[in-house]
C-alpha cells in the first residue's frame, strides 16, 4: 500500500503517528496516519486508495462544474494550481 502522508497537501505532525492536512473538498482539518484517513466534514474516511479515488471524483466535479458554467481560462488555470 503506498503512503498516504505523500498525497496529502502540507501534512503536519500533531502527534506521534497522526498527521493534519487541508481537506480537499470542504477546507476542514483532514487527520491521518500513514494508512488512513478522516474528514469529519465531508464525512470521508478510508486508506490511500480510498483517498486517490476520491481526489479523482473531487477533480471530475469540479472540472464539469467549469465546464458547464463556461469554462474561463484563468478560473481554470488557478483550480488547477491550487486545488490541493
Amino acid at each position: 500500500m503506498s503512503n498516504l502522508l505523500s498525497k496529502l497537501s502540507n501534512p503536519k505532525r500533531i502527534g506521534l503517528f497522526t498527521f493534519e492536512a487541508k481537506c480537499p473538498s470542504c477546507g476542514n482539518q483532514l487527520k491521518a496516519t500513514r494508512k488512513e484517513f478522516n474528514c469529519k466534514g465531508c464525512d470521508k474516511k478510508g486508506d490511500a486508495k480510498d483517498y486517490q479515488k476520491w481526489l479523482w471524483e473531487i477533480d471530475q466535479k469540479k472540472i464539469t462544474h467549469l465546464m458547464e458554467n463556461g469554462l474561463d481560462s484563468k478560473e481554470m488555470s488557478d483550480w488547477w494550481i491550487n486545488r490541493y
